[in-house]
């Protein structure tokens, strides 16, 4: 059995079960909760997903998670609990009362902070939500500047928005619903495109908040971020399953993985790596007060961090870094030398070859930068970029070229979604370049078979599920079978099964083309059996290119992302595993 007992920040709840508190009576006279509720809304005359006779709650001061699949209904089960969607039969009450006797119960945080901050700078948007409940000038102030220092952002609080990483931007949509102080704050997959060491800190505040009183209820498709919650539920078929405790669900693992949940990469982890025998000392060693989370390896990952876990596995530091697997007797597709674009990137020389290439790094490090300009959408202030074409950048030809044979699908896939109908929006780009009818209709086809869009074909983009529309985008650029291509978080908004399907249909596309895919992304574990070459990419510099051996190594010598290079170091020794 292997349990964490390094030390833990001070200050800061940790949500382990040690930590859990009981539930007593009085907690289950004050909740949210949803009774014998049918919930859906019509579009256009399509009627989108419905969750049928749904007894759901939430009590005050605990947090409660709620998984499951892109398209289970999570986010609907949100927008009911936030009174947006209308719930008939049954109802919502707040504390026993009807939603429409209580005011501002609860407060909706999308997971893309984004997309419900209005104002310039955090402390105009943290204020603006204030006024709108016509509070005294003073209270405005107050509350604030409260909030500005709850959430560690008194330093940028007059910061441009625009200017802010999505961890800043996260905990300035977290803080705002926070200073309204409702009873219940919804956050809808809050971590979903944050890096390691950011989903971390959110997934800290939302344990601040559930302390202090404040009903937390959750959606996320990651299991490891269940095990911080009180209690949980599954959105599975249409309904909403209560599991109970994170320890219950995980002995109901078998109801979870019909639901379409693969087992989690850390338990995979822990049941497959040879602990070496000094760890298996120190988890003799006394354990924090609390309930023994058994010998089940989910109980034990529950406990286990993923730096204690580097720790562990030993040997990942020691030795030569790996080859740099780059094709043997293979021209570079693409250099980029001495290239730079102000204040976000500064590349000495970054070669892309064919195959698949990971690259990592935490948010804000430049890496949509760096796919804007392999994709000739972003001009540097200087530099080179050879191809076999001519340098894009100095020759409108060699920039046609590129814009031709490249396709980018962008981090946030709403962007790029336009058309009245997914076969409308996948079919644009194919007749845009003439292509005849009947090989347009194939492409659309084969790609949404592919990627499990068929029964979304004639649905509005815009009704779909953040996840759904991530993979919409995606088949509009797959169907065009270009010779680069270029993916911004393909993975993040997506569950496990998906990523992992997803996952082998790229390497099968690169199999099949022999282009350069470059996937830029947090999700480790599903390109390890996926990329041929791997990028990290830190403050705009390329610190590392070639094995993950060479990677994990250049990433552990920093100290700003813990636990994203911890994660690398567990990757590397995964992946040399015999």
């Amino acid at each position: 059995m292997l349990v964490d007992t390094s030390a833990r920040r001070p200050g800061i709840p940790q949500g382990i079960p040690g930590h859990r508190r009981g539930l007593s009576r009085e907690d289950f006279d004050t909740m949210l909760a949803l009774n014998c509720a049918t919930i859906g809304w019509d579009d256009g005359g399509y009627h989108a997903p419905v969750l049928e006779n749904v007894d759901f709650q939430a009590p005050r001061g605990t947090w409660t998670c709620v998984i499951g699949r892109n398209g289970s209904g999570k986010s609907t089960l949100l927008l009911a609990l936030a009174g947006l969607l209308p719930v008939t039969p049954g109802g919502l009450t707040v504390d026993g009362q009807p939603l429409e006797q209580v005011n501002s119960a609860a407060r909706l945080v999308l997971g893309r902070g984004s997309h419900q901050i209005v104002g310039s700078t955090p402390a105009e948007d943290i204020a603006w939500g204030l006024q709108l409940q016509r509070l005294a000038p003073d209270a405005i102030r107050r509350r604030t500047a409260g909030a500005l220092e709850a959430f560690n952002l008194v330093d940028i609080a007059e910061q441009p928005i625009h200017l802010l990483s999505g961890g800043q931007l996260q905990r300035v949509a977290l803080a705002g619903a926070w200073a309204m102080k409702p009873g219940w704050i919804l956050a809808d997959e809050p971590t979903s495109m944050l890096d390691p060491d950011h989903q971390e800190r959110v997934l800290d505040l939302l344990a601040t908040l559930r302390d202090g009183g404040v009903g937390i209820v959750h959606t996320t498709h990651s299991l490891e971020e269940m095990e911080r919650a009180d209690r949980v539920w599954l959105v599975d078929g249409g309904r909403v399953i209560p599991l109970g405790t994170p320890e219950e669900a995980r002995e109901a693992w078998e109801r979870i993985a019909e639901a379409g949940f693969p087992k989690p990469w850390k338990w995979k982890v822990m049941e497959n790596m040879t602990v070496p025998p000094r760890a298996e000392e120190d988890s003799r060693r006394p354990k924090p007060a609390g309930p023994d989370p058994g010998v089940h390896p989910g109980a034990a990952a529950g406990q286990v961090s993923w730096i204690f876990l580097a720790g562990v596995l030993q040997g990942v530091n020691s030795g030569k870094p790996g080859p740099d697997p780059r094709p043997q007797d293979a021209e570079p597709i693409a250099t980029l030398t001495d290239v730079v674009v102000e204040g976000r990137l500064q590349l000495e020389r970054c070669e892309l070859y064919p195959g698949i290439t990971a690259l990592l790094g935490p948010s804000g490090a430049g890496k949509t930068t760096l796919l804007a300009l392999l994709g000739g959408l972003l001009q540097p202030n200087s530099g080179n970029f050879h191809m076999r074409e001519g340098d894009p950048y100095r020759a409108r030809r060699a920039l046609t070229q590129l814009r031709q044979n490249a396709a980018m699908a962008l981090q946030f896939p709403e962007q790029q979604l336009f058309a009245p109908t997914v076969y409308e929006d996948m079919a644009y780009a194919l007749r845009r370049r003439g292509l005849r009818a009947e090989e347009v209709d194939k492409r659309v086809r084969t790609t949404a078979s592919d990627l499990g869009l068929t029964h979304l074909l004639e649905r509005s983009p815009f009704t779909l599920s953040f996840g759904e529309q991530r993979r919409v985008a995606l088949g509009g650029i797959l169907a065009l079978n270009p010779r680069i291509l270029l993916l911004d978080e393909p993975f993040a908004g997506i569950d496990s099964a998906g990523r992992t399907a997803l996952a082998g249909l790229l390497k099968n596309w690169a199999k099949r083309t022999g282009g350069a895919l470059v996937v830029a992304s947090h999700h480790i574990e599903e390109l390890l059996d996926v990329a041929d070459r791997w990028w990290l990419l830190e403050g705009g510099r390329l610190t590392a290119a070639g094995s993950l051996s060479a990677v994990a190594r250049a990433a552990s010598s920093g100290g700003d992302h813990p636990i994203a290079a911890a994660k690398l170091r567990v990757a590397a020794r995964w992946s040399s595993r015999v």
